[in-house]
């Protein structure tokens, strides 16, 4: 039989290698704060022998293991030894938890942040004047009557969307998440809050770009690569560069 803790490392081999310990530690913080209600009740609350309440470490576990593998509450249950009404009300506070400690992580870059994005392009990725990756990610969902077709994608699954930009050094700078699964790339880029932003030269730079893949429109701040197979050696090069730069993106997202 395999045990817990051989279930956990199998979970986590991927997750771990994304958690910072800085990371941990600031969210583990934030759920022992005292005045945080459901925090305190938790603390207080036992269960019919006595025993402790469930350390906040656990609850990060039980959080990370239902994002990461997409378990059912009830194989949570057994693996965590948890009541199922206990694990649903653990996993969305700490969902909000872990995004009031990385909220500070995830911002668009300011001036001095966008110049040393641009220069890390540059020296890394060969690739001058450009201040991001974009691309899009599916998350698959459990289908309802309630949404009918509309979250029903090309690879015949049920899904949302996110949309992200990352950085020289797989950071994110922007992120965009709920757009319905069967929208395109470029419809979703289209109604993201950027989008009016970059058209009217207020986003990144001046003469910056971003680039992207072929399902993205081509703009005087966006670049993909060019089609056809006759092509110079400066269209080629664009060619790498995109792609290289759109592998950035799609590496992240594959997490």
């Amino acid at each position: 039989m395999i045990s817990r803790r051989d279930q956990f490392r199998k979970y986590f081999k991927r997750a771990q290698l994304l958690l910072l310990k800085d990371v941990i530690n600031e969210v583990d913080k934030k759920l022992r704060k005292k005045e945080r209600i459901w925090v305190r009740n938790w603390i207080n609350e036992t269960d019919q022998k006595g025993g402790d309440a469930i350390p906040a470490k656990i609850k990060l576990e039980v959080t990370l293991s239902f994002l990461s593998t997409g378990d059912s509450y009830r194989s949570l249950s057994h693996m965590f030894r948890l009541p199922k009404p206990t694990i649903s009300k653990i996993i969305p506070e700490v969902c909000q938890e872990i995004k009031r400690a990385l909220k500070d992580h995830v911002k668009i870059p300011t001036t001095q942040q966008w110049k040393q994005v641009e220069e890390g392009f540059r020296k890394k990725w060969n690739f001058p004047l450009c201040y991001g990756a974009l691309d899009g990610k599916h998350i698959k969902i459990t289908g309802s009557y309630e949404y009918g077709s509309s979250n029903f994608n090309y690879k015949n699954e049920n899904s949302i969307v996110l949309m992200a930009l990352v950085d020289h050094d797989y950071s994110f700078t922007y992120i965009n998440v709920g757009a319905n699964g069967s929208a395109s790339d470029d419809g979703i880029f289209k109604n993201c809050s950027i989008y009016s932003e970059l058209e009217n030269g207020s986003f990144i730079p001046q003469d910056g770009v971003i680039v992207a893949d072929e399902a993205f429109p081509l703009k005087t701040y966006l670049m993909k690569p060019y089609p056809g197979a006759s092509l110079s050696f400066e269209q080629k090069y664009i060619i790498t560069g995109c792609r290289v730069l759109d592998t950035l993106s799609k590496t992240l997202l594959e997490f």
